[in-house]
């Protein structure tokens, strides 16, 4: 995913530099490169049908899309919540120079996160290691509210170590399995809703939060992504959680770690004040 978006970046500041388009332009070719990316990511997930979420014929009602909100709250709370120690962390895990040791540490601790979290909940260890695209579906089926919220603290910790602990393979794919694990606990909850609409919205709601897309971008990633999961009937709570999530990764802008992952972590470290 992440390489997916730089290549992206990539193509559109090339595009930029060859045009020798100006700074506003530049930034909007760099945006439609990085939509490009999103969108065959999202295609290449499809095609492989790794992301369909929809076993059964699906019907949309009003309380689907009033449920959305509540659930595309929480799931961007939570991705904040994973993102903000990572950010921290990334200046210990991104120390130059690399050193296979902070490699090793990371990884020692993921697996202690995923023994523990799979003694405690009896599940698939494959729902709390790995990126977790391919088993949304089977988190939806989980019918214990105490097992879902384990999956999603021992998800979210080994998301959290590994993007700050220099094992980045791609911030989107962990988000978007936490986002559709908060609509199944919502569904568990007693909420009058359908699972898969629920768990869309979250998916939709967790990815904004961690991208930087204008609107008509948004529009397009939410409408793909309906289709992909399954069901046309899903555009609607995927444009709910697609629209909160970014709502909200402005509104907590200031929040280190909100947003897209820069390629370096900050280490500037502030000049002292004059006497």
């Amino acid at each position: 995913g992440a390489g997916r978006i730089a290549m992206g970046t990539a193509l559109g500041m090339w595009f930029a530099q060859r045009s020798k388009a100006d700074e506003s332009n530049t930034e909007k070719l760099i945006k439609i490169g990085v939509l490009g990316a999103v969108i065959g990511l999202v295609v290449n997930m499809g095609a492989g049908q790794t992301v369909n979420i929809v076993s059964v014929p699906i019907q949309l009602a009003w309380t689907d899309l009033i449920w959305a909100i509540p659930v595309s709250i929480v799931a961007s709370l939570v991705i904040v919540a994973v993102r903000l120690p990572a950010y921290y962390l990334r200046n210990w895990g991104d120390k130059r120079p690399p050193h296979v040791y902070r490699g090793t540490i990371i990884g020692a601790l993921v697996a202690l996160v995923a023994i523990i979290g799979v003694a405690a909940s009896h599940v698939d260890p494959r729902l709390i290691l790995g990126s977790g695209e391919g088993f949304i579906a089977q988190v939806l089926e989980v019918t214990s509210v105490s097992t879902l919220i384990i999956i999603i603290v021992a998800k979210g910790i080994a998301y959290s170590l590994c993007l700050g602990g220099g094992l980045r393979g791609g911030p989107i794919f962990p988000a978007m399995f936490i986002g559709g694990a908060v609509g199944a606990i919502f569904v568990v909850l007693g909420s009058d809703a359908e699972v898969t609409t629920l768990a869309a919205a979250g998916v939709l709601a967790a990815t904004s939060t961690g991208l930087k897309l204008g609107w008509k971008p948004m529009i397009i990633v939410a409408i793909v992504f309906g289709l992909l999961l399954g069901s046309p009937l899903l555009i609607p709570t995927c444009l709910v959680g697609m629209v909160i999530g970014d709502i909200l990764r402005s509104l907590l802008a200031k929040v280190p770690g909100v947003g897209p992952v820069p390629d370096e972590p900050n280490t500037a470290v502030a000049a002292p004040a004059a006497a």
